[in-house]
């Protein structure tokens, strides 16, 4: 999306309609970027749909003013028609984006914007490559997690798989990258949790109050991963550690299973990706468990602490069928659990509860968040809580029927849409 086109009518005796727009591109670095420019009208809604369109479908973009004729009958008050590039899948990194509204026609009469301009552009997103495959003698780096710490370093963690790119058992090392700079240089990687066998699927998480980062991953003692059998007869445990330095060095591992898991639980992991701190400044994980030996099933669940990563306590358990997750406080003190589904509808599975999990809502499934059952993040970006206009919560994930289409989206309604 480029932009948002209001406009504002009063009265209601004679019906007006939008006849043509006149914009054109200026600011934008390279026309050959797009490859088609849409407008859709959403009444008087600023959220974005694609049912009603104005004009040609994928108007192609030229140097100087575009004229985009079309039929479109306004209402009383605010209409909202939304400005999308479509774009080129070869575009490079380092773009941007702008446009201008030269005029509106209505009803035959040319009408110039108040703002037809508004400052800023739209820049393509900027790309770094931390690792890639081969790098360090490493045959596939996979399983990102990110935060940002209290003074501003942006903390990358990853999988360092070092023979093959399948889970544990295997020679797995979780490696850290650092920025100082907003993500836009990092200093060369390098490993944070290297055991004995195998450890990996990291997750991160910030405590605000005390400025420690914490990195938790399965550590699998032998030959044992998430469903294979011990040679030991120890099964995999969740391995912890701490920087207090942000994210420089980090602490000797310890375990933290036997808290964690329930009587007679197989084995349970942190979800990779991110932990998150609440208001009170409980420290909440998302996690899975494999309950039972003789089954493959799993169910998502969370574990806490309330006292800065000391000891650590954990929730019921979710369904059957759901697994990694992901999780955020709303504002009016729930959590919210966002998880991967296994129930074979291509969809997100979401949750919540008020007590810390003790007890949880029925499964809802979010035809919005489509998803081809992986993992997925989701972290709070504003709240008015915090003096912000607008409740924005973002999630990310891969919103398709297959591992393809990387896609963040937005809710301003503590995820209901």
């Amino acid at each position: 999306m480029i932009g948002i086109l209001k406009i504002n009518t009063d009265g209601i005796e004679d019906p007006l309609t939008l006849d043509k727009l006149t914009v054109n591109l200026n600011g934008t670095k390279n026309l050959d970027d797009i490859t088609g420019i849409n407008i859709y009208y959403t009444g008087d809604s600023e959220k974005f749909s694609s049912i009603t369109q104005f004009g040609a479908e994928n108007i192609q973009p030229s140097a100087g003013n575009i004229e985009i004729d079309g039929f479109q009958e306004l209402g009383y008050g605010k209409n909202c028609f939304f400005i999308i590039f479509n774009l080129k899948e070869t575009i490079k990194d380092g773009s941007w984006f702008d446009a201008e509204c030269v005029t509106v026609t209505i009803n035959g009469e040319d009408k110039t914007p108040e703002i037809s301009a508004p400052e800023g552009r739209k820049d393509y997103l900027h790309r770094v490559t931390l690792v890639k495959q081969g790098d360090k003698g490493v045959h596939t780096y996979r399983i990102p997690a990110l935060v940002t710490a209290v003074d501003g370093t942006v903390i990358a963690a990853y999988d360092y798989r070092w023979n093959n790119s399948p889970d544990l058992p295997g020679n797995i090392d979780v490696g850290v990258s650092l920025s100082h700079d907003s993500g836009v240089t990092w200093e060369k990687s390098f490993i944070a949790m290297d055991l004995d066998y195998g450890v990996g699927d990291p997750i991160l998480t910030v405590d605000k109050e005390t400025g420690r980062i914490f990195l938790m991953a399965l550590y699998g003692d032998g030959n044992t991963g998430l469903f294979s059998k011990p040679i030991t007869g120890e099964r995999p445990v969740i391995a912890v550690s701490h920087s207090d330095d942000n994210g420089t060095s980090w602490s000797t591992p310890r375990f933290i299973s036997t808290e964690v898991n329930e009587a007679g639980w197989t084995t349970s992991l942190a979800a990779p990706g991110n932990g998150m701190q609440m208001r009170d400044g409980t420290i909440v994980i998302p996690a899975y468990a494999r309950p039972v030996d003789s089954s493959n099933s799993l169910n998502s669940f969370i574990f806490y602490s309330t006292d800065h990563g000391e000891t650590w306590s954990s929730s019921s358990l979710l369904p059957t069928g759901t697994t990694e997750c992901t999780v955020i406080e709303l504002k009016d003190g729930r959590l919210m659990l966002n998880m991967r589904n296994h129930h074979n509808q291509d969809v997100r599975a979401v949750a919540h509860t008020s007590d810390m999990g003790t007890t949880w809502s029925s499964l809802t499934y979010s035809s919005e968040l489509l998803d081809p059952v992986c993992q997925g993040n989701m972290i709070r970006y504003t709240s008015t809580l915090d003096g912000y206009q607008k409740d924005r919560i973002l999630i990310s994930n891969a919103a398709a029927s297959s591992r393809t289409h990387m896609t963040i989206k937005m809710s301003y309604d503590e995820g209901e849409t």
